[in-house]
């Protein structure tokens, strides 16, 4: 409660981020790693992840929709690449 007369202050939250198994964080992203073999990346994959608040998530790719190293999917149907490390 405010009282008159008073000067009112700073709160501050020092936050501490814990490292979760699966997903791993970069900036304001979620990222995990998942392995797929070379039949895989050629002739296409699919898998379900389930996601930190519950959601299962289809991911997968195209019969002839080629994967190539360092590619991730954004948006679940789309796939890119960028050059950072890992």
């Amino acid at each position: 409660m405010l009282q008159p007369d008073t000067v009112t202050g700073d709160i501050v939250f020092v936050l501490q981020v814990k490292e979760h198994p699966r997903f791993k964080r970069k900036y304001d992203d979620l990222f995990i790693e998942h392995t797929i073999s070379l039949t895989e990346a050629l002739c296409g994959f699919q898998f379900i992840l389930t996601h930190l608040d519950g959601r299962q998530l289809l991911i997968k790719s195209n019969p002839g929709e080629i994967i190539k190293p360092g590619m991730f999917p954004l948006l679940q149907s789309r796939w890119y690449c960028f050059g950072f490390d890992t």
